[in-house]
């Protein structure tokens, strides 16, 4: 199983989540900051996406970046991602029409099938 010792679970620690998404913030804010590029090719802008610093990208590839340790149920041994388009722009969710990153990849979905009980209806996570 993965080791989620650093997930946030409870109503009583959402005043420390934010604390914790406030200075990732800070932090994303003056590494994102950074001179621009110099060369003649396109760029995805840094950006803050409200979990993660998202890294300046080339445009065509894709940014690749830690799973955040906040978030109950993510490994943080695993990557999410975020896809640079060839124009430079990030890549919308067609649902949305907003940037997306991608967190899916964080979840193993081979530990949710063994962790989960369903009992009626309703699914529940084992600790």
């Amino acid at each position: 199983m993965a080791d989620y010792q650093y997930g946030l679970s409870s109503i009583q620690d959402n005043h420390i989540l934010h604390q914790v998404i406030a200075k990732r913030k800070k932090m994303c804010e003056s590494v994102i900051n950074d001179p621009p590029v110099s060369d003649s090719n396109a760029w995805c802008p840094g950006e803050f996406d409200g979990w993660t610093c998202i890294n300046r990208t080339k445009a065509g590839e894709v940014a690749k970046f830690p799973c955040p340790y906040f978030i109950l149920g993510f490994d943080t041994k695993r990557f999410g991602q975020k896809i640079c388009l060839s124009d430079g722009s990030w890549f919308k969710h067609p649902d949305s029409n907003k940037t997306w990153s991608n967190y899916t990849t964080c979840v193993d979905l081979d530990d949710l099938k063994v962790g989960a009980v369903k009992i009626s209806q309703f699914s529940f996570l084992m600790p």
